[in-house]
């Protein structure tokens, strides 16, 4: 077996263990309709690119990773940089690694702030096989356009660390996971950061972060957010997979760990800490694994900070569940919406479904459920929902298995809400509830709902069209009954 397939061999297994989607958006809107996600896919894609592996969106810009890529030689991953034109997203510009090669996946994971683009190449051999990069592009303001700032690697590269795996920014300050890094035993992982001087704009390694109790296949790093100068990094195959989510702040010139957090219900192979979010006083844990009633149906778990503690608040489970939904695979919060991607939820509580995303609104008494998102377009193990994102009324989601050109092409789905009215674009807020067509609403309509009750793309009773038949159905056609 030669070196290349020896490698996809790898990358295919490393897929199913430790690649899961970043980041997310919402928005306020507490209607439910017909969303028409419409799917973004660049003339210039590859075959099996794995296009949407990773999202990220600020303001009216918005990054896709596609690390299958061709780059600058085959799988060494490109990205594509889109913005708003107030009514439709344009490509701006694709990016890719001056000094990539086979296999070093770019755009495995992304983050966006401002005129900043970071994003990880777990894969590229930096004097050592698959040690890994991350690499920092920058749009210049006056000509708008992007170039790279700055390739950044440990100052001491470790060999199978997959540095890159998950990156993330914030203002002058970079932190990227390798969690395969064994510095605590085998794949234990870490995370560096790095800060940027402003005046030699230069990035510098600033400390290499392990939590107090690593032990070996931890894989310490596997997902990071950063926000107001924390840190939270999950380390889902802690504890005999039951999953670790860490809090880490910036104290006196270090990184130091203020937080080691567990499901309250958690059990081997949940793989909590799998994805997370951190915005402001509440952190979102997704526990892709969880069985629930359901064999990995998935869940995810709400933190508050309570004057420096952190406390569970609820657990979130998947509103159709069955069997292998993974709800949980990715998630994004923007103040109180938040949307969670379930990379196999299928219309017909099957195993390996196309996927879905699920979009909840937080009231007075915790996060509800708002409305389901899903492609009538995507296939089976599409795996849509493997990423999601979210911000300044838009929202993206990727399925990276979507053969929309050629096997695993991949796909991004979006939606926008341009005058920020609270109501996406394509939603249609004026549901028919005459299910049947007679010209009353009457108990036929009610029968056609119960008996219809549950998933259900596509049905005639599936009234508001948001792909399942629920209480916001029933209530339409007895808000609107006429005998």
């Amino acid at each position: 077996m030669g070196p290349l397939h020896e490698r996809m061999m790898i990358m295919s297994n490393r897929f199913s263990n430790v690649l899961v989607g970043c980041v997310a958006l919402s928005w306020a809107s507490g209607a439910v309709a017909q969303c028409l996600l419409e799917r973004i896919i660049p003339d210039q894609i590859q075959e099996t690119a794995i296009y949407g592996t990773s999202i990220d969106i600020d303001g009216d810009r918005m990054v896709v990773g596609a690390p299958l890529d061709y780059g600058n030689d085959w799988a060494a991953g490109a990205l594509y940089v889109y913005q708003h034109d107030g009514r439709n997203w344009q490509l701006e510009a694709r990016l890719i690694a001056g000094d990539g090669t086979v296999g070093d996946m770019l755009g495995v994971c992304v983050d966006m702030e401002g005129d900043r683009i970071v994003a990880g190449a777990w894969f590229e051999d930096v004097g050592l096989s698959n040690s890994g990069a991350a690499y920092v592009y920058r749009r210049d303001p006056g000509t708008g356009e992007w170039a790279l700032e700055q390739k950044i690697v440990p100052e001491i590269s470790m060999i199978e660390a997959t540095f890159g795996r998950t990156v993330a920014i914030e203002g002058d300050l970079v932190a990227v996971g390798a969690p395969l890094h064994s510095g605590q035993g085998n794949a234990s992982g870490a995370v560096y950061t790095f800060r940027l001087s402003e005046e030699k704009r230069v990035w510098t390694e600033e400390q290499l972060i392990v939590a107090n109790n690593l032990e070996s296949l931890d894989r310490f790093g596997l997902a990071l957010d950063i926000d107001q100068q924390r840190l939270a990094i999950g380390a889902s195959w802690s504890l005999d997979e039951r999953g670790q989510a860490y809090i880490f702040r910036f104290d006196e010139g270090l990184w130091q760990q203020s937080a080691q957090l567990t499901a309250s219900d958690g059990e081997p192979g949940d793989q909590f800490g799998f994805e997370l979010e951190l915005d402001g006083s509440t952190l979102a844990i997704g526990a892709y694994h969880d069985d629930g009633g359901f064999y990995q149906q998935g869940s995810v778990y709400m933190f508050t900070d309570k004057n420096g503690t952190w406390e569970q608040q609820e657990r979130i489970d998947i509103p159709d569940p069955h069997d292998e939904a993974q709800f949980g695979t990715s998630l994004d919060m923007s103040g109180d919406s938040m949307v969670v991607g379930a990379r196999y939820a299928g219309p017909e509580y099957s195993s390996f479904g196309p996927g879905a995303a699920y979009l909840f609104k937080r009231g007075r008494g915790g996060w509800e459920f708002s409305s389901l998102l899903g492609s009538k377009t995507a296939e089976e193990e599409a795996e849509f929902g493997w990423s999601v994102a979210i911000d300044g009324g838009h929202v993206a989601i990727g399925a990276p298995f979507q053969d929309s050109r050629s096997p695993d092409t991949g796909g991004l789905y979006v939606l926008s809400d341009s005058d920020l009215d609270g109501v996406p674009d394509q939603c249609d807020l004026d549901p028919d509830p005459d299910i049947n067509d007679d010209g009353v609403i009457d108990g036929e309509d009610l029968g056609a709902i119960l008996g219809s009750w549950g998933i259900c793309d596509g049905c005639p009773a599936d009234v508001n069209q948001d792909g399942i038949v629920d209480g916001i159905d029933l209530g339409i056609v007895l808000g609107a009954w006429t005998i």
